[in-house]
């Protein structure tokens, strides 16, 4: 029969598309079947691939040579503009989860169809690499930060499930730029040094992931930061009830970009970052159910993490290698800043690098556990 066939089954789009079936054993004659995710199919749930930023996945039918699916939407009228380096889209279940620059908009990965979009002021952060996570998802909700909280987005429909408060927002205040007094008549520039919002975000099956600390961006033409954010605490709430499962100070600060977890362990880097002046480093190792220190060990010249497998990879003017369950240095190179991509003359995108710490143009991946 024509229900039963392959070739019935495939014109299902996957993770959710519905057939009726008649002559079944249904009471009124009709049963639905729904098709189910692709086997070997894996998901880009935040925005370098997973909480170990990897920027790859394990997806065993995205293949060269690679075929149009569909064009079109949302279209380019409520994006962050392509020249700040927009936020990082993600994608689970079937659904594609776009983070405009005042949007989140929920799509069809598989015909492209815009199903929601639900308007949350400033929640498109850039630049994409940097910032903390403007979405991250799961198999049912959409995650997204929005000034010192964070929102559930109900996947199918946008509405706000829930939402998310840190345990603490108030911090003793740092030094930063001096704030120039606004002249009448002129639209203001001052800065957002010191404004506390929710830096990064992860989720997992149990628990919401976060850091809170100063945002250290100016607001200016472009909001371009002045350096990482500069996370103070970092959480774990509880996925269903929001309470505080766990806290943890760090000595200096950790950045969005430092942060990575597996199943185990959530691992960090603790540092001084001043407008890219490295201090004091040190990698830390969390107890994931918990938050209480498993091992650390001092870096220097890194302000990045990855981790793959068993090794979690320290990166910035080269590459440290640890064991995750020891803490083991496997090894170590460096590499002149210098020697990586960047744009040519007349485009600041290296000095800015400079600044925030991070790589012009690519930032490290992690390939069937080789560094790329």
């Amino acid at each position: 029969a024509l229900s039963n066939s392959k070739a019935a089954q495939r014109c299902l789009r996957p993770c959710g598309g519905v057939m009726a079936v008649t002559g079944g054993d249904a009471a009124d004659g009709v049963s639905l079947r729904t098709r189910g995710p692709l086997p070997g199919a894996d998901e880009w749930s935040h925005p370098f691939a997973n909480p170990g930023r990897t920027s790859a996945t394990r997806d065993k039918h995205v293949r060269l040579p690679l075929k149009m699916l569909w064009f079109g939407g949302p279209g380019p009228a409520r994006m962050v503009d392509r020249h700040r380096i927009p936020p990082i889209s993600v994608y689970a279940n079937g659904r594609l989860y776009v983070p405009a620059e005042n949007y989140v908009i929920g799509m069809d990965a598989y015909n492209g169809r815009e199903m929601w979009a639900h308007e949350l002021k400033g929640v498109g952060r850039f630049p994409g690499n940097d910032r903390g996570a403007s979405v991250v998802a799961d198999d049912d909700s959409v995650y997204a930060p929005h000034g010192a909280t964070c929102v559930r987005l109900d996947g199918d429909t946008g509405k706000v499930l829930q939402t998310y408060k840190p345990p603490e927002t108030q911090f003793p205040k740092k030094p930063g730029p001096a704030v120039k007094p606004k002249q009448k008549g002129k639209k203001g520039r001052g800065l957002l040094f010191n404004e506390v919002e929710w830096n990064y975000l992860a989720v997992t099956n149990k628990a919401v992931f976060g850091t809170v600390g100063e945002a250290r961006i100016s607001r200016s033409m472009a909001n371009w930061p002045r350096s990482t954010p500069n996370g103070r605490l970092l959480f774990a709430l509880d996925k269903k009830s929001g309470k505080t499962l766990w806290t943890f100070k760090p000595k200096h600060a950790v950045a969005p970009k430092a942060i990575v977890l597996d199943e185990k362990r959530v691992y960090l880097l603790d540092q001084q970052n001043s407008s890219g002046k490295i201090g004091e480093s040190v990698l830390r190792a969390l107890d994931i159910r918990n938050g209480k220190p498993v091992w650390s060990k001092p870096v220097r010249e890194r302000w990045e993490l990855l981790l793959s497998n068993d090794f979690v990879v320290a990166a910035g003017s080269g590459y440290s290698v640890f064991d995750v369950e020891s803490g083991k240095e496997q090894w170590s190179n460096t590499i002149p800043f210098g020697s990586y991509d960047e744009y040519g003359v007349g485009i600041d995108h290296y000095q800015w690098a400079v600044a925030l710490r991070d790589f012009p143009v690519i930032p490290p991946m992690i390939v069937n556990n080789t560094i790329v």
